[in-house]
């Protein structure tokens, strides 16, 4: 009986056993290149846009303390301000400590064509920091009040600042949902400074919000 020889596996080409060989240097360096100037565009295109924090900056309608300013939607006259180191709560009366000073502004508003409601109220010092109403109190004004067109209301906006904040200026205008950027504001001056408020340790009452005539 002759012993028949089975045939083995099929040997691949020499080629073949080895890994495919990738792209040749000058490709890769090539590639690399186009890379570092994709990148190298984009920062640039970064450098040329506008600044967010400078050119998303609020229009100011400026004014004097005592005057009417128009702010189109509504207008306001800042009347005087108060401060201290203790404020009396004006639901239950309670006495407010504060590791700054209490500033109570008292304004008058009207809105002009139709009810606008005017919750950003800041107060922004010499050193361009700004603090908004506290929220540690309800607020007469601008706690969601509907101020109605020719109707004047009289009342205070109620703060916290630093203890060496000085030259205090009053922001207040409504929110449009798409950031201050998109903002006109009220850019009224405090008549008063912060430091002759440190002493005043009598607690400061905050009225209830009213009719002007």
């Amino acid at each position: 009986m002759v012993a028949t020889e089975r045939p083995g596996p099929a040997v691949p080409p020499a080629a073949a056993r080895h890994r495919r060989a990738g792209p040749p240097l000058r490709t890769r360096m090539v590639t690399a290149l186009l890379v570092l100037a994709t990148v190298a565009a984009g920062a640039l295109v970064v450098r040329l846009k506008p600044d967010q924090e400078h050119g998303g900056r609020p229009f100011l309608r400026p004014g004097k303390a005592g005057g009417v300013v128009d702010v189109d939607t509504f207008q306001v006259v800042v009347l005087d301000a108060a401060g201290g180191t203790k404020l009396k709560h004006p639901r239950n009366g309670l006495t407010l400590d504060t590791t700054g000073v209490w500033v109570l502004v008292r304004v008058r508003v009207a809105a002009t064509r139709e009810p606008v409601i005017l919750p950003y109220a800041r107060l922004r010092d010499d050193r361009d920091r700004t603090f908004s109403a506290t929220g540690r109190v309800t607020q007469p004004l601008t706690d969601g009040r509907a101020f109605q067109p020719g109707v004047w209301v009289e009342g205070h906006i109620v703060f916290e600042v630093a203890r060496d904040a000085k030259d205090l200026t009053l922001l207040l205008g409504e929110h449009s949902g798409l950031g201050p950027g998109l903002l006109t504001l009220a850019e009224v001056p405090i008549a008063a400074s912060v430091p002759q408020w440190l002493g005043q340790s009598t607690p400061l009452d905050v009225p209830d919000a009213r009719l002007a005539a």
